[in-house]
């Protein structure tokens, strides 16, 4: 396994029209999600073998040492002590809540006109979504700030890997074959963790708006646009999705990509 950059034009998200979505577009800052709030219990909850620790990579063995208060020398002297307490962590998931904690999650997706994401994550067609230039960073210590995203994958059987084999794929990025229709991809950002996060403002392009968006908000929600286009010289769009007709599907007027009628 190994993580799958995306390198796609632009990467979308589905939001409620709240004041976090006010914000994501005033203060230019994006929630990163604790696993633990995500909908799928299974979301970041991998599954070890635990038959071969005595291979164990030397930054696990750091992290119990940790754990234990050993210091360097200590943790030669007491290998299998700390072996035994991976183990036990691990069968008692303080290790895979351990991976949680360390972590905040920005999810995304590559598609703005997905009929069921519409209804599961923008309020039944009547909230937004936010369209974002996605430009890969010359500096991977600027990542979070551009959402740089990984593919997440979906399986149909839960992998299953040994401890000291495992990557930040198996640990985050693996969801179930149900979750297939989302085509996620995730912002992992592992050093400010979970919280409200700033990323570059001149990223974000367009805010779409549902089919069922209520048309007293489209003045406001266009006038806190403008704002910000006024103030930080930008221009982001405002479009509003609308039904094919006689289809199951949805297209974007004046989109660039999305009001073709026959977008694949």
């Amino acid at each position: 396994m190994s993580v799958k950059l995306y390198e796609g034009q632009f990467k979308y998200k589905y939001m409620e029209y709240s004041d976090g979505a006010k914000f994501l577009i005033k203060d230019a800052t994006m929630k990163f999600t604790h696993p633990n709030e995500f909908n799928d219990p299974f979301d970041c909850l991998p599954s070890y073998s635990l038959e071969k620790l005595d291979n164990i990579d030397k930054r696990i063995l750091k992290k119990a040492a940790d754990e234990l208060g050993y210091n360097a020398s200590e943790r030669i002297l007491n290998k299998k002590k700390m072996i035994a307490n991976i183990k036990r962590s691990v069968l008692e998931g303080k290790w895979q809540n351990s991976i949680k904690d360390d972590i905040g999650i920005c999810s995304l997706t590559t598609k703005p006109c997905n009929l069921l994401m519409w209804a599961h994550y923008a309020n039944n067609h009547k909230g937004i979504v936010v369209e974002f230039k996605n430009e890969i960073p010359n500096n991977s210590n600027d990542s979070e700030k551009y959402l740089s995203s990984f593919y997440v994958e979906y399986h149909k059987i839960k992998p299953v890997m040994e401890l000291y084999e495992t990557n930040v794929e198996h640990d985050l990025l693996i969801k179930g074959l149900d979750w297939q229709y989302e085509d996620e991809i995730r912002c992992l950002d592992m050093h400010r963790k979970a919280g409200i996060h700033p990323y570059r403002r001149d990223l974000l392009e367009s805010i779409i708006l549902g089919v069922k968006f209520d048309e007293q908000k489209i003045s406001e929600i266009k006038s806190i646009v403008d704002a910000v286009n006024k103030k930080y010289a930008l221009n982001i769009k405002v479009y509003k999705a609308e039904i094919v007709k006689n289809t199951f599907k949805i297209y974007i007027p004046e989109h660039p990509i999305y009001k073709d009628k026959q977008w694949e």
